[in-house]
C-alpha cells in the first residue's frame, strides 16, 4: 500500500497541517487546532500551534479547568506565569496549571511559535481574559484579508493585516518578505508595527493580492500614465533605473515633475529630490517605478517575478484586460 493510500485510509487519525485553517483566538495569538475532540477522534486533550508576532504578546488570561503545556519550536520571548516573568527559547517546555494567570511575549527579533497541549481539550468558555478584551477576537484568517493591501495603510494596522495574510499563506518571514526584496529582520519590524514605506506596500499588493484583484491594482498604478510616450524610457538600460541622477534624467524625458513622478509610488517630492541628488534609492522604490513607468513587457516581467513566476494563469499581456498598458 502506498504512503498516500495509507494516509487516506487513516484520515480520521491523521491531520494535514496545510488543511488546518488558522484563526485569532481570545488571547490574540494565531491558532491552528492540530487535533481537537470537536473535529477528530481524540477524547482527552487537544494540540494546537500558536504563533505570536514579533514584539507582541498574548493577553493575560487563565483557564479554570484546563492544564496546558507550552513547547517552544521557533523564536524566543518572555513568559509570564503566576506573576513571574522569565525568558523562553526553542526547546523549552512550560507547565501551566489550571487557574494560573499567564501570557507570553515574542522578542522583537522574530515571531514565536509554540505547540500548546491542553488537557482537557481547549475551550473558549474555559478561557478568562484578565485584561481588557481586544477589539479583534475569534476571527478566521481568510483569503479576503488580502483586501487590506488594496488600500495603502501605515502603522500597526497595516503590519497586522500583512502578518495575518502571511500566516494564512503558510509562508515564513524570509519567504514572504524576500519576494519583495525586504530582509527578514526588516519584515519582522514591519509586522510588529513599524511604518511600512509606500513602495514596499505597493510591491506587497502586486505580489500577494488574489489574481482577481491584481488587474485593478496594476491599473491603479499605471492608468494615470497611459498617454506617456514610453519609447524614451525603453531606451535606458536597467542600470540607469537604479541611481537617482539617472532616474531624474528619465523623469525629465517623460516630461513629469518630481511631485508627479515620485508621487506615483507614494514618495514625497522632497524625498524624490533627495534621491535625485544622490541619496541611495531603496530597491523597493526602483522596482515600483519600473512597474509604473516601464513599457508593458518589461513591467510584466517584474510583476511576474514578484508573484513567484505566476501571472494571470499564464496570460502574456495585461492589455487584454482593457487596461491598455
Amino acid at each position: 500500500m502506498s504512503i498516500s493510500r495509507k494516509r487516506r485510509s487513516s484520515s480520521s487519525l491523521v491531520q494535514s497541517y496545510a488543511a488546518v485553517k488558522p484563526y485569532v483566538t481570545k488571547d490574540q495569538s494565531i491558532i491552528r487546532e492540530l487535533m481537537h475532540p470537536g473535529t477528530h477522534r481524540n477524547k482527552a486533550q487537544s494540540l494546537a500551534e500558536a504563533i505570536v508576532p514579533a514584539g507582541t504578546r498574548t493577553v493575560l488570561h487563565r483557564h479554570d479547568v484546563t492544564e496546558e503545556l507550552y513547547h517552544v519550536t521557533e523564536g524566543e520571548g518572555m513568559m509570564t506565569l503566576d506573576g513571574r516573568t522569565f525568558p523562553v527559547e526553542v526547546g523549552d517546555t512550560v507547565l501551566i496549571l489550571p487557574g494560573t494567570p499567564h501570557c507570553i511575549e515574542a522578542s522583537e527579533a522574530g515571531q514565536l511559535r509554540i505547540l500548546c497541549c491542553c488537557s482537557p481539550a481547549y475551550s473558549h468558555e474555559d478561557t478568562e481574559l484578565l485584561e481588557a478584551e481586544p477589539h479583534l477576537q475569534e476571527q478566521e484568517l481568510a483569503q479576503d484579508d488580502a483586501a487590506a493591501f488594496l488600500v495603502p495603510r501605515d502603522g500597526a494596522d497595516s503590519g497586522r493585516a500583512i502578518w495575518a495574510h502571511r500566516i494564512h499563506l503558510g509562508l515564513s518571514q524570509s519567504e514572504f518578505w524576500g519576494r519583495v526584496g525586504v530582509l527578514q529582520s526588516t519584515g519582522s519590524r514591519y509586522e510588529s508595527g513599524h511604518s511600512i514605506p509606500n513602495p514596499v506596500q505597493i510591491l506587497l499588493r502586486l505580489a500577494y493580492v488574489p489574481e482577481v484583484e491584481l488587474l485593478a491594482v496594476v491599473g491603479e498604478l499605471r492608468d494615470p500614465f497611459n498617454d506617456l510616450q514610453r519609447s524614451a524610457v525603453a531606451a535606458f538600460s536597467i542600470e540607469k533605473w537604479s541611481a537617482g541622477r539617472d532616474l531624474a534624467a528619465q523623469r525629465t524625458a517623460l516630461g513629469l515633475t518630481q511631485t508627479v513622478f515620485w508621487g506615483a509610488i507614494g514618495v514625497s517630492q522632497s524625498g524624490g529630490a533627495r534621491y535625485e541628488q544622490g541619496r541611495d534609492v531603496p530597491p523597493s522604490a526602483v522596482v515600483a517605478l519600473r512597474v509604473v513607468f516601464w513599457p508593458e513587457a518589461k513591467a510584466l516581467r517584474h510583476i511576474e517575478k514578484l508573484r513567484g513566476g505566476r501571472l494571470f494563469s499564464g496570460q502574456a499581456s495585461l492589455s487584454r484586460s482593457g487596461h491598455g498598458l
